[in-house]
């Protein structure tokens, strides 16, 4: 969705648990085929090859996580190491997209320390 914007109105990413270049991960090929991702991989190819240089986006993995991996995540960003300004954090006590809720006070820091690096005063 950011490369289909051109990055316009957006000037960060922050993802948590994800993105997987895997989309076997909990589903099917009917299932991708159903939600529209039978092209998943080469659509993220071009959308990731697609956002400025330096575009930043901030990974947060959980060490915890028993459904994507940190090798998965860094796969799927493996195309644009070059390009985008990635940055990688390990929350140690929280599982899948659970940072939030296990550990708040770290991932206050984390989040708000991205969104105050790309915000510009009003």
């Amino acid at each position: 969705a950011i490369a289909r914007r051109h990055t316009i109105d957006i000037k960060a990413w922050v993802c948590e648990g994800g993105p997987s270049c895997d989309i076997s991960l909990g589903m099917n090929k009917l299932y991708a085929f159903l939600w529209g991702l039978r092209n998943y991989h080469q659509d993220s190819v071009r959308d990731l090859l697609s956002l400025p240089t330096g575009f930043p986006v901030v990974s947060v993995r959980s060490e915890q996580d028993p459904i994507i991996s940190f090798e998965n995540i860094d796969n799927f960003f493996s195309v644009a190491f070059n390009r985008i300004d990635l940055q990688r954090v390990t929350l140690h006590k929280s599982g899948h997209i659970s940072g939030i809720n296990h550990e708040p006070e770290l991932y206050k820091q984390i989040v708000g320390g991205a969104l105050h690096n790309v915000s510009s005063p009003i």
